[in-house]
């Protein structure tokens, strides 16, 4: 499946704003363990770039 597929397919995305960067590996193992695949996390949280690295090898890239 595609990424666009997987979007369309999950119709929902989840957009972490405003969160300190300690609490964004606990909101996506909780939006994960909700069933939410697809999340964004928006460029004005602070060290934006090493927490989608660190999202990514927590949980995987799919």
């Amino acid at each position: 499946m595609t990424k666009l597929e997987e979007l369309k397919h999950g119709k929902l995305v989840a957009v972490i704003r405003g969160a300190r960067p300690d609490q964004i590996i606990p909101i996506a193992r909780a939006l994960k363990e909700g069933g939410i695949r697809t999340l964004e996390i928006t460029v004005e949280t602070p060290k934006v770039c090493h927490l989608i690295e660190r999202v990514k090898e927590e949980f995987g890239v799919r």
